[in-house]
């Protein structure tokens, strides 16, 4: 099958918001990328994907490692997993 994977890189926060009653009712496990210079060109607080996906219930990790992320985290390029 061919691939059709979509890449919505700097718009994470809206794809979620409008997909809130099926994040807070099925939560799937999500992976997603933390970028800086996009959260940097659309003026975005560091923490506004992650405290909208907290506010549905999920616990951040880091994908290396697997710990919950800390505030250091979000002052560089990551990939976070919401679970």
């Amino acid at each position: 099958f061919p691939s059709h994977d979509k890449d919505v890189e700097g718009f994470e926060y809206e794809v979620f918001s409008g997909l809130e009653n099926t994040l807070r009712v099925y939560k799937p496990i999500i992976i997603f990328e933390h970028a800086l210079y996009r959260i940097t060109e659309r003026n975005h607080d560091k923490r506004l994907v992650v405290d909208l996906l907290q506010s549905f219930g999920y616990k951040i990790y880091r994908i290396e490692g697997g710990a919950p992320i800390e505030p250091l985290d979000l002052e560089k390029d990551a990939d976070f997993i919401a679970r």
